[in-house]
């Protein structure tokens, strides 16, 4: 790339991480151990319902779009659904006086569940898909009415297509150069003025560095070149987890970006996080770290606080310097448990990560 095509380097204002020493609290494991009062929560969490409808709505003159009935009244169907979003980690915002809930999957599949009254204990359901991919709103419209009914059934996933070992032989990985070619024509796009066109950027890094979609080893490159390369899509990156955009691109944008730093972790072996994160302690100090903790903090995504808690239980478990970070950052067990909290009550997988975030922690 020549020196007229090179696209300059935006260097970010990062938050500061909570470094002062002044109030520094013992390292014994003990003091991390989950107390009675944090129990106390989930427990009072779970005995008060989000979605407490107490009667559906009027059925409409006009015709529903594919009402399905269900032999339970609407306050009974509105705990079973709200019981399987949590579960199926769809986060939701639920209008109990309308009896409608607005749904968006981790993919930012949108829509609607709304609940009408039958009569004579039944509830009439109507599932609308306002954007997203029809495909999987197919499958979350099933998933939701089958809860609704109160019927179990286990999550389908696509068939894997495997390749044939002849055709499989014949493929000649990326080089690096090439690898690192295309990194920085998203770079380029990342800085461009449209928004779709930085998405589509993030959704191709993302995408890049998963190893179930890409190539194991291009992927494998494209962690290194993303990490430890000074093209700039790492602080790009951070900057959007830090101060993105909070409206619904925005955090698409967040999510790809963290599913980005998520995969690229995953496949770095720990003596190459901790060597890195030794040659870059600033960036891991002054703008990954406090990113990832803001967002786990504001939880304004249930599933991109997931994954910033995935990555930071990464980073706990393979460098040393965040560690260090995290034993100088008093307020950091407390915003792990509320996030325990919120997953527990609205996010199975945020729940999770956050528990395994938390045990990370207890043994640094």
């Amino acid at each position: 790339m020549s020196s007229e095509q090179r696209v300059p380097e935006r260097v970010p204002q990062f938050k500061k991480a909570n470094l002062d020493r002044a109030g520094l609290r013992p390292t014994n494991p003990r003091i991390f151990q989950k107390d009675a009062e944090t129990m106390a929560k989930l427990q009072l969490g779970k005995s008060e319902p989000r979605w407490n409808v107490h009667s559906g709505n009027t059925i409409p003159s006009f015709p529903l779009e594919r009402p399905v009935e269900v032999n339970a009244t609407p306050k009974v169907v509105a705990a079973r659904i709200e019981k399987n979003m949590q579960k199926r980690s769809i986060q939701v915002e639920y209008d109990s006086e309308k009896a409608r809930a607005v749904c968006v999957t981790s993919t930012f599949l949108k829509y609607h569940v709304t609940l009408f009254d039958g009569g004579d204990n039944v509830t009439s359901i109507e599932v609308q898909r306002r954007k997203g991919c029809p495909l999987e709103f197919r499958k979350e419209r099933l998933a939701t009415l089958n809860a609704a009914k109160d019927i179990s059934t286990q999550s389908q996933s696509m068939p894997l297509l495997t390749i044939p070992q002849q055709l499989q032989d014949k493929y000649a990985p990326l080089s690096v150069e090439e690898i690192t070619a295309m990194i920085k024509t998203d770079v380029g796009h990342l800085h461009a003025k449209s928004r779709e066109s930085k998405l589509l950027s993030l959704h191709h890094l993302a995408s890049m560095t998963d190893a179930a979609k890409a190539n194991e080893d291009t992927a494998h490159k494209a962690a290194k070149i993303i990490l430890e390369s000074d093209i700039g899509v790492r602080n790009i990156i951070t900057d959007y987890v830090v101060s993105g955009p909070q409206d619904e691109t925005g955090m698409m944008m967040k999510s790809f970006g963290l599913t980005v730093l998520t995969n690229c972790f995953t496949l770095l072996e720990k003596d190459a996080v901790e060597e890195l994160s030794g040659k870059d302690n600033v960036w891991f100090k002054e703008s990954l770290f406090p990113s990832l903790i803001d967002d786990i903090k504001q939880c304004k995504s249930y599933h991109n606080a997931f994954l910033s808690s995935k990555v930071l239980c990464m980073l706990l478990k393979k460098s040393s310097i965040v560690r260090d970070i995290a034993r100088d950052c008093d307020d950091l067990r407390n915003i792990l448990e509320n996030a325990l909290l919120i997953g527990d009550k609205n996010h199975a997988k945020l729940h999770l990560e956050a528990q395994l975030t938390i045990r990370a922690l207890e043994c640094i």
